[in-house]
């Protein structure tokens, strides 16, 4: 992307990683931010993290942004008067009313604020803050995840506020890489509703569930593009066809979003063993996910014993370009977790993908049609799971080779995909 604008541009990037600890997020993070500044001589950009320290490490040219500091805006109180000395069932109808003026007129709502806060003495720095980033920001980008869905209500309501509120102030905004669904929650697709048609651009992963929902929403698609996963872009830069692949990469994802794994664990971990000591191939730890209490390692540690794997590989795990090294020595990768698949069909390796859950189902089919081979999915719940999780590591081991040209020749596709998305919004935004 070529610089083509010298006017400092100021920027908000809303994620699915304040955390910091989903290196899948991450990547897309990471992608989000440099692309800003590939095409800009000069850009500031606001991230929302929980952690301003880490952030520098992965994306130094962005400034963090406290995700509390929204949640006080929409907390805060607007009107002045005296809530205290009405009864419950109208403080309820004041603060619907309150929200309404907020998203329908949110200078006159900070006027109001502050004016509330003059008379009571009480001063409310985090949510000026906000509120003035905002106005300030020349776009509203949020940057690839899985988290506009039922999972996750709490934290797509957020996301999907902070773009209503800049749409209200007549910014441009985008959502990129984007996985939409399962969306069955009736006040987060009226959310939906409200934001997604006003989106400049509006790039989703893959085409059968998303696309499908925005379908159904009467989303207009000319803004609408199919660009494949941006955390796709950070595995084909580091394709490496010197390393060896003869290793089994093994992820777990246990989460309540994710479904119950736990009394299959021991079977699976049997079977992995088995194939592992018949093609004398090692078992390699792929944590995606780093956080406690529910981290991809712990899982890995319950599926297959510490003396099966090479445990003390995931020590040092903590960017998404170490994952990708680690995964770049398989023959096959076996995940619960979406983005150790996408890291490893990237880089031309197949993926065997176990699912216990409409929403990783809605996750991985998309992947398996983005890349159109070398992704085998493997539902939980199937009457024959056993056998046929065994047969689709055999044959993906089998079939690495002959996957391996087309899977990254898709990959690589996918990054361009992605790339005129980008593209397409940075170049036509408004000055």
């Amino acid at each position: 992307m070529p610089h083509s604008q010298k006017k400092l541009i100021t920027l908000l990037i809303d994620n699915g990683v304040y955390d910091l600890c989903n290196l899948g997020d991450l990547a897309m993070l990471q992608v989000a931010v440099k692309r800003i500044v590939s095409h800009f001589q000069d850009a500031r950009i606001y991230v929302f993290t929980n952690f301003p320290n880490d952030l520098g490490k992965y994306c130094p040219e962005a400034i963090p942004v406290s995700p509390e500091s929204r949640e006080i805006w929409h907390k805060a109180r607007i009107l002045p008067i005296p809530f205290r000395l009405f009864p419950k069932i109208l403080k309820n109808g004041i603060y619907t009313f309150e929200k309404f003026i907020k998203f329908r007129f949110p200078k006159a709502a900070t006027w109001l604020m502050r004016l509330r806060q003059i008379l009571t003495h009480v001063e409310s720095q985090a949510a000026k803050d906000y509120f003035s980033i905002i106005q300030a920001a020349d776009m509203v980008i949020t940057s690839g995840g899985g988290f506009i869905t039922d999972s996750f209500e709490w934290h797509a309501s957020y996301v999907l506020d902070t773009l209503l509120l800049a749409q209200r102030l007549g910014k441009p905004t985008a959502m990129f890489g984007q996985g939409i669904g399962p969306l069955k929650n009736a006040s987060l697709l009226r959310k939906v509703s409200q934001v997604l048609p006003r989106l400049n651009v509006l790039g989703l992963r893959e085409d059968l569930t998303s696309l499908e929902i925005i379908k159904s929403l009467n989303v207009s698609q000319e803004h609408v593009f199919i660009t494949g996963d941006d955390a796709i872009e950070v595995a084909v830069q580091m394709i490496n066809p010197d390393i060896e692949k003869k290793c089994i990469g093994v992820n777990i994802r246990q989460d309540y979003y994710a479904g119950n794994f736990k009394n299959l664990l021991p079977e699976i971990g049997t079977i992995i063993k088995s194939i592992s000591e018949s093609h004398h191939a090692p078992i390699i730890p792929l944590p995606i996910y780093l956080g406690e209490p529910n981290s991809d390692l712990s899982s890995i540690t319950q599926m297959c014993d510490l003396d099966m794997i090479e445990y003390q590989l995931s020590e040092h795990i903590i960017t998404p370009e170490d994952i990708i090294r680690q995964i770049s020595r398989c023959k096959v990768v076996i995940t619960g977790s979406y983005h150790a698949g996408v890291f490893a069909l990237a880089q031309g390796i197949p993926v065997v993908a176990l699912v216990g859950s409409d929403y990783y189902a809605a996750k991985f089919y998309g992947l398996a049609k983005q890349f159109e081979a070398g992704c085998q999915v493997e539902m939980l719940r199937s009457k024959n799971l056993i056998d046929r999780f065994r047969y689709s590591i055999e044959y993906s081991m089998q079939m690495q080779n002959e996957y391996e040209p087309k899977l990254i020749n898709s990959a690589k596709q996918q990054v361009k995909q992605s790339r005129a998305a980008w593209e397409h919004f940075l170049v036509h935004m408004p000055s």
